[in-house]
């Protein structure tokens, strides 16, 4: 989702390993500093799913998809 709306990889470093490090140790650049204009709850969702904690994510897709 990230890398859809901000048009660049989240994590993506120049060797395979480096990114797979950077996937379970860093944290991407806020979602605005691509896509400013998109709505304050997408931001949060696209936060959320990329929780380094699973118990931090959503845990079904159900309020990711729902109009609430």
């Amino acid at each position: 989702m990230y890398e859809m709306l901000a048009g660049v990889h989240p994590f993506r470093k120049s060797l395979p390993m480096e990114t797979a490090t950077a996937i379970q140790t860093e944290t991407p650049a806020p979602l605005a500093r691509y896509a400013e204009d998109l709505p304050q709850l997408l931001h949060y969702s696209v936060r959320k799913m990329l929780a380094k904690d699973p118990r931090d994510r959503y845990q079904t897709v159900h309020p990711v998809t729902s109009n609430q």
